[in-house]
């Protein structure tokens, strides 16, 4: 499940903390056990991505993560005419040369195609009903926070400092990507989120927060890590600022995806896929596979 505790690097930490050694008896019966859960293999149901290698450099395939060769990122030739369309796509990244981060594998099915918001639920039909809210598109540049990694992985190395840990991403794990949805705001004030002081604020002055739940749990086979999904917080006062323009998308460069993702404008982050919760008022997130955001136009 957690394959990056399988790089030789982490590897090496980890012998740091170790308290003892297990004897040999307890380690081929561990073997055992891992080899009959492996059997339910928690990617087995990731998308079949078929030849990906043409536009993407591929790092590892479980879970999956891949960035855009450099050719894949050159500027794109559109024809640029009369049509707004052909204006507003013409510095966008081809859906198939945008960077893949993975953590864990992706739910069956492609993920939720509704959130909860409190007692309310959202689905896609529901977002995308205009009468019931104004649609919205936000351009922003996504670059995972590892990449270039692989440049300050040989420059460690010839300087034999501490090898940086992480994927090796070259210059790739970026995208200029154009998301379409609707404001965060509308979907919180449609579910009753006001924003008053005593919401926003607790009684001692902390800031409450609005918190993502993404569906891609840790799991193998009946085993499930209930705290490890994927989430982020971000301020409610945030979220509740219409000219913070944080999406809940349904639309990726004009591609439809197959479930709903948080997003804003600005210095990207990070964004929660695969969306199924929101947790509102609350506090800030603290699970160990979470992002959180407090600074001015950040993502969730």
């Amino acid at each position: 499940m957690y394959a990056q505790h399988s790089a030789p690097g982490v590897r090496a930490v980890l012998d740091e903390l170790a308290v003892g050694r297990l004897s040999t008896s307890d380690v081929a019966k561990l073997q055992e056990e891992l080899a009959q859960e492996l059997e339910s293999d928690p990617f087995a149901n990731d998308p079949k991505r078929g030849n990906v290698e043409e536009k993407l450099l591929v790092h590892s395939y479980k879970p999956f993560n891949a960035e855009a060769r450099a050719e894949s990122l050159l500027l794109q030739q559109h024809d640029i005419d009369d049509d707004p369309a052909s204006h507003r796509l013409a510095f966008v990244t081809p859906n198939d040369a945008v960077y893949v981060r993975h953590h864990l594998p992706v739910p069956v099915g492609g993920g939720p195609t509704s959130i909860a918001v409190g007692e309310c639920r959202f689905d896609v039909a529901d977002l995308m009903d205009e009468s019931k809210f104004r649609r919205h598109r936000v351009k922003a540049v996504l670059q995972c926070s590892g990449n270039r990694r692989s440049e300050a992985q040989r420059e460690a190395r010839e300087l034999e400092l501490p090898d940086p840990q992480g994927l090796p991403w070259k210059q790739g794990a970026i995208a200029n990507v154009e998301w379409e949805g609707v404001l965060l705001a509308d979907v919180l004030r449609a579910a009753g989120v006001v924003p008053e002081k005593k919401m926003v604020t607790t009684n001692d002055g902390y800031e409450r927060h609005v918190q993502f739940a993404g569906a891609d749990v840790p799991r193998v086979g009946d085993w499930k890590d209930e705290t490890g999904f994927y989430g982020a917080s971000i301020p409610l006062r945030h979220a509740l600022d219409v000219n913070r323009e944080v999406l809940v998308a349904f639309r990726m460069s004009a591609f439809c995806r197959d479930s709903l993702l948080v997003d804003s404008c600005g210095s990207i982050c990070d964004i929660v896929r695969h969306l199924c919760c929101l947790v509102v008022p609350s506090k800030q997130i603290s699970n160990h596979q979470s992002v959180v955001v407090t600074g001015d136009r950040r993502t969730a």
